[in-house]
């Protein structure tokens, strides 16, 4: 597209040094503005890095710093990976993935007003860290969904027992709140049951919603041995269809 960028492309150093930088998700607002997440390496330290595009391919000025917007989820040294962002009915940006507060993997989840500042009105200073499991088993990000309340529903895969994964799901209030409506006072964790038992392993998973708010994952499942497509649909209200 030559209305974009310099012949249809973009190229942004989003720290201005020498550190990593890797995009890992894109979405698009109401406007047709372009937002790029993904981790950077500031500091030293990994943390989420958003930036926004005008239609045009430039810096979006009036979002964060000169359209970036750089931000430390744990405040500490810990390793931050961003995985997936979406955009909410008011063009709110909510980019999740996974933070290392306390030594294990946890759902980390930022919510950004439309001009690149922390929503003070979403968790604790627009910042929300869940650990899923609550204990020390991993908990990595997949996706993150906006149902049609708004509510914010980040999934991915879990460890509860240390043995089997599952496929586990949070569903947020739209301040923030982990959702006492839904599942297991705002989580769901669902292993893959074959006749002989489980599927021992799920892997990189896809989140989508329908009309009714029903949540479908699809994930590649393995005992080891197989390989083979799992897919789990969620009521809006409660469990697994």
């Amino acid at each position: 597209d030559p209305t974009f960028g310099t012949g249809g492309i973009v190229i942004t150093d989003v720290t201005g040094d020498d550190s990593n930088e890797e995009p890992a998700a894109v979405a698009i607002d109401s406007f047709d503005r372009i937002i790029v997440t993904g981790e950077c390496y500031p500091d030293d330290e990994y943390d989420f890095c958003t930036v926004r595009y005008t239609t045009d391919g430039e810096l979006d000025l009036t979002f964060g710093t000169g359209g970036i917007v750089i931000t430390d989820v744990s405040g500490d040294d810990s390793y931050e990976e961003p995985v997936a962002v979406a955009i909410d009915s008011f063009d709110r940006i909510i980019v999740t993935g996974e933070c290392n507060p306390d030594g294990d993997d946890d759902f980390c989840t930022v919510r950004y007003t439309t001009d690149g500042e922390l929503d003070p009105t979403f968790g604790t200073g627009g910042i929300v860290i869940t650990d899923v499991t609550g204990d020390e088993n991993y908990d990595y990000v997949d996706s993150v969904l906006i149902d049609s309340s708004d509510r914010i529903v980040v999934t991915g895969e879990c460890d509860p027992d240390g043995t089997n994964d599952a496929v586990c799901l949070v569903r947020y209030t739209t301040d923030g709140v982990l959702d006492p409506s839904y599942g297991d006072g705002g989580t769901v964790a669902q292993s893959a049951v074959e006749d002989d038992g489980y599927w021992n392993h799920i892997h990189d998973g896809i989140g989508a919603i329908d009309s009714s708010d029903r949540i479908t994952i699809v994930s590649e499942c393995d005992n080891d041995d197989e390989h083979v497509l799992c897919a789990f649909r969620f009521l809006a209200s409660l469990m697994q269809l």
